[in-house]
């Protein structure tokens, strides 16, 4: 974690293109500072916010209704070490209150639609916006959820990432990685043959499974195995664990599994949150023959 003391906290600049200064430079200064406010906001507030708020101010008579800090009742927040969104809470009260803007987003680089990322978002070099992720997939601040879109969960800290000059995710991608990680269990997405996303990577995962199908839990603190760990669909003990690792699960379907319920993981006495799914008819000779491939 980025050590901030509080008597120095002087107000971050988002800076610009200097003369002589590369874009790839600039972004990893913008993201180095924005880095530095979630961690001031996190030790005046004890929550982290979405990259859109760290220039927002108390007072409501904004140009921009996104840019005070009360609108809409407050942000929605997380505690950094639990990475979970928390309802949307007023951080002007309360015994540690909001003290921004902890950055100035100069004129012309933020988001001003509602797309692609949240309303508001500090923007790159190249014009897009700069992405916050935790180790369970983006934040979506307007929303107050965790998707899957982008990188989804494949970071194990908090990342912000530039999608570089191509503006889209590919190997040219810049990201900064800071924070003490995440501390909480949590199943983020479901992966494998046979495993098919049916909502959209905006809004929380939904999938159609076959039954039957291998299919690999993705998430984050799950442990090693051991007697106390299980993992359950819709109250169903799944008893043929192949490999469990702290990050993913590899699990095989009884052919008989029907209906649409929950995955659970459940880390000693602690269950995870569940992922909904609907385990569909399992496969037939045709869908086995890539076996043979």
């Amino acid at each position: 974690m980025v050590k901030i003391s509080k008597l120095s906290a002087a107000l971050l600049l988002l800076p610009g293109i200097a003369a002589g200064q590369g874009n790839e430079t600039v972004a990893l200064a913008d993201m180095r500072n924005m880095a530095q406010a979630l961690e001031l906001v996190a030790l005046d507030t004890t929550r982290y916010v979405s990259l859109e708020n760290l220039n927002d101010v108390s007072a409501s008579n904004t140009t921009n209704p996104f840019d005070s800090i009360r609108d809409q009742g407050g942000p929605y927040t997380i505690i950094p070490q639990d990475g979970f969104f928390l309802p949307r809470k007023d951080l002007t009260l309360g015994p540690n209150p909001w003290r921004g803007p902890y950055v100035n987003f100069q004129q012309g680089r933020t988001q001003t639609g509602l797309t692609p990322y949240d309303q508001g978002s500090p923007l790159d070099p190249w014009g897009t916006p700069y992405y916050l992720f935790n180790p369970f997939g983006l934040v979506r601040g307007d929303q107050g959820t965790i998707t899957q879109e982008l990188y989804a969960d494949r970071f194990d800290r908090y990342t912000i990432v530039s999608l570089g000059p191509d503006r889209v995710m590919s190997s040219d991608d810049i990201p900064f990685v800071f924070g003490a990680g995440v501390t909480s269990s949590r199943l983020t997405s479901l992966r494998g043959t046979g495993v098919t996303l049916t909502s959209s990577p905006q809004a929380p995962p939904i999938y159609d499974v076959k039954a039957g199908a291998t299919v690999i839990l993705r998430g984050f603190n799950f442990g090693g195995p051991a007697s106390n760990k299980s993992v359950t669909f819709d109250g169903t003990l799944l008893t043929d664990v192949i490999s469990w690792t702290s990050r993913e699960i590899t699990v095989v379907l009884p052919e008989m599994l029907r209906g649409t319920g929950g995955f659970v993981v459940n880390v000693g006495s602690r269950p995870t949150n569940s992922i909904t799914a609907t385990i569909i008819a399992g496969y037939t000779d045709a869908d086995n023959w890539h076996i043979y491939d």
